[in-house]
């Protein structure tokens, strides 16, 4: 639960609500045209995503990249191992393509991860300032 996480010191908000798109070097379009065949067909972009878990935990797995889906706004991934579980569809942050510069990608994800921890911390100070007592403050003159 989220009060849980708050009192664990555990991240409350959604990393992907912080992702940075400034570090992206190409439009899902370019990423997904890096994986046509030469016979026109989609063979898919190799990549490591990461494969969530229903607690919030999760690990890497290997996979291609097939789509993508514009409502959404997630890229379409075949994992490469049976045992894969869902979800098939993946905001970008959880994916990190084998032609992408893998520095940059951690950075990427660093940034949202500072930017999350930044956007939390003043959320629960202007809590804690919302909620401090004022009853016996003498007001200012």
């Amino acid at each position: 639960t989220t009060l849980g996480n708050i009192k664990q010191g555990l991240p409350c908000m959604p990393l992907e609500a912080f992702d940075n798109v400034d570090f992206e070097i190409r439009t899902p379009a370019e990423w997904l045209e890096r994986g046509i065949k030469s016979d026109g067909t989609q063979g898919g972009l190799p990549a490591k995503a990461l494969q969530l878990q229903a607690d919030g935990s999760g690990q890497w797995g290997q996979c291609k990249v097939v789509g993508y889906s514009e409502e959404l706004q997630k890229f379409e991934v075949d994992w490469l191992s049976s045992d894969s579980p869902e979800p098939r569809h993946l905001h970008r942050m959880h994916i990190c393509f084998q032609a992408e510069d893998p520095f940059l990608y951690v950075e990427r994800v660093s940034d949202a991860h500072k930017r999350r921890a930044d956007a939390e911390s003043a959320l629960l100070y202007k809590l804690y300032c919302d909620c401090m007592p004022s009853d016996d403050l003498k007001p200012l003159d």
